[in-house]
Order: structure tokens, then C-alpha cells, then sequence
């Protein structure tokens, strides 16, 4: 579960960076997941990144300041650019764990993990990735999540997953592309 989280963490992040240049105000989330974002956030703040934040709670206030993300007073009102709590991409997280699509998965983090996966014996990479990382796209009608997912519980797999999140949080999956596949699984 901590994988997912720390991927809807970093598709958070992926929006802050959409943002652009110049000066925006984040709004911090609570809970376990907006606790990476905000631990995330901190690195982009240390490198640079003008921002301020307003905290949605005590423990989010507390946490952006001990890393040093600058934050507005309680005051308000605020304009927000970006306000990471509820989002969609979280909730799609949480329901593709609840619902054990990829129970025994690990989603694929980076192009490091994936060249660690499919160098191993009788791996072979059926489509080139350009990018590896998992990547969230918005447009006016929906959030989509795009991941890929390692499966050994059969064969072997790596697959390219594609999630849609409209605005009334259903969730949508796309086919998903056989990106490399190995030797047999746990379960053949």
C-alpha cells in the first residue's frame, strides 16, 4: 500500500511541476499519502521551487515547516493554485489496492527498477518506454494515471496501465499493453 501512496505522492508532485515558474500557493493535505507529498514538495523547495503552502492540518503545518516549506497564516483566504487533498488520482490509488487488481504487483517506480526487472534471465522487452516513472495527464474532463505494473504471479509481466478519473471519480481502466515479459511466475 505504501508504493501506491507514494505514487499518488509523486502524480501530485507531477502537478506542482505542471504549474510552471513563478511564485504558487499549494494547498498541503492530511494523512498518510499528503505526509509523502508534502515530504516530496520539500525537495522541490530546497531546490529552488518558489512556492507557499496552506496546510489543511496541525500535522501537515507542523511537518512543512520542520522541512522548510514556506507557509501562509491560517488567516485566509488564500488563492490557491493547486489544492492537493481528495484528489482524484489519490482515490484511484486507494480503489485499485482495495479492489486487488494488482494484488502482488509492484508498480514500476523508475527506469532504474525497470532495467533491474527485465535484465534477468529470459526477459524479454516486447515495446520500448520512453518514460518510466508513472505520469498524471489532466484534461478539462478527467485525471488519467498512467503506471506500469510488474506481475509475477503467472509469468512474469510488465504491463502499461492507463486509468481514467472523470469528474464524478469513477474509474476507468484502458486495455492494458504488454510492455516485457519473463520467465514463469509463483503460481505456473
Amino acid at each position: 500500500m505504501n508504493e501506491l501512496k507514494l505514487l499518488a505522492a509523486r502524480a501530485a508532485i507531477a502537478e506542482v511541476d505542471a504549474l510552471g515558474g513563478g511564485a504558487h500557493v499549494i494547498g498541503l493535505g492530511s494523512g498518510s499519502t499528503a505526509t509523502l507529498f508534502i515530504e516530496e514538495l520539500a525537495k522541490r523547495v530546497r531546490d529552488g521551487a518558489k512556492l507557499t503552502s496552506v496546510a489543511t492540518s496541525n500535522a501537515s503545518r507542523a511537518l512543512a515547516e520542520k522541512l522548510g516549506i514556506p507557509l501562509l497564516d491560517d488567516a485566509g483566504p488564500w488563492a490557491i493554485d493547486l489544492n492537493v487533498d481528495n484528489k482524484p488520482f489519490w482515490v484511484a490509488m486507494q480503489e485499485l489496492w482495495a479492489s486487488q487488481r494488482w494484488i502482488h504487483s509492484t508498480v514500476v517506480a523508475d527506469a532504474e527498477q525497470f532495467a533491474q526487472i527485465t535484465l534477468g534471465v529470459d526477459w524479454q522487452v516486447e515495446r520500448p518506454v520512453e518514460r518510466v516513472e508513472p505520469a498524471v495527464i489532466r484534461d478539462p474532463d478527467a485525471t488519467q494515471i498512467a503506471v506500469l505494473i510488474h506481475c509475477p504471479i503467472e509469468r512474469q509481466l510488465v504491463m502499461f496501465h492507463r486509468i481514467r478519473v472523470p469528474a464524478d471519480q469513477s474509474i476507468e481502466f484502458a486495455e492494458s499493453i504488454l510492455v516485457a515479459h519473463g520467465p514463469r511466475g509463483y503460481l505456473t
